[in-house]
């Protein structure tokens, strides 16, 4: 795997007037703002294909997968409301992915999910938020995922005979997300989250772009927190 550090977005000069570095449409920028070496672009598109956002606000929902595309317009971006719909999309992507190369292991290159689920006090007046269902927690979906992920390296350990793998699992990235930096981003810790946003999140730009893929293809490389 080729170091995508190598690949950090650099300030346009006049070679890049010249021959435009972009080979994704949607990625193509002014090049009086930033050019970024065509590799990167590559690495980018062939590790974050597709993620699911989770969150019972609706306006919370619609806010994330703007800036999310506004950051990654060529990833596919799904919503959810609830542990159980996320759980049945997750389920849904990963069949639909098992006839191509890239098959993230839970459905989607990335997951980011709430904490809370369903508000304590639930108030249907603010984002259409669901009524009908008890509390349900962020951080159990994603302690059930990163227990199937080491699960998943167990057996891979096994099958290789503990040897140095020539190919890993392309591993989900997990981010947990809350509004309250005490309890709750501890109990996402604790779950095993590969990184927390609390609310609002951190600015979509080319900074976060280049951290997130750096982080996935480093999980997915060396199984940084598959252990």
């Amino acid at each position: 795997m080729i170091s995508i550090r190598k690949y950090r977005a650099v300030k346009c000069d006049l070679k890049y007037r010249r021959k435009p570095v972009f080979v994704h449409p949607a990625l193509k920028e002014s090049c009086d703002s930033v050019a970024v070496d065509e590799s990167f672009i590559q690495l980018l598109l062939s590790n974050i294909k597709s993620v699911l956002i989770v969150d019972p606000n609706k306006i919370f929902l619609y806010l994330f997968r703007k800036s999310i595309l506004s950051m990654m317009p060529h990833a596919d971006i799904k919503t959810s409301q609830s542990s159980k719909d996320a759980r049945e999309q997750i389920e849904t992507a990963k069949k639909q992915n098992m006839s191509g190369k890239h098959r993230p292991t839970h459905g989607f290159d990335i997951i980011i999910i709430e904490e809370q689920l369903y508000p304590k006090n639930m108030n249907k007046a603010l984002g259409n938020l669901p009524t009908s269902a008890p509390m349900q927690s962020g951080s159990n979906v994603i302690l059930t995922i990163v227990r199937e992920q080491r699960q998943m390296k167990v057996e891979l350990d096994i099958s290789s005979g503990n040897s140095k793998h020539s190919t890993h699992p392309q591993y989900s990235f997990l981010i947990g997300v809350s509004a309250n930096i005490g309890d709750q981003v501890s109990k996402l810790k604790a779950s095993g989250a590969d990184l927390i946003w609390c609310k609002p999140p951190p600015s979509m730009n080319e900074n976060l772009r280049f951290s997130l893929l750096e982080a996935v293809v480093q999980k997915r490389k060396q199984g940084t927190t598959i252990k």
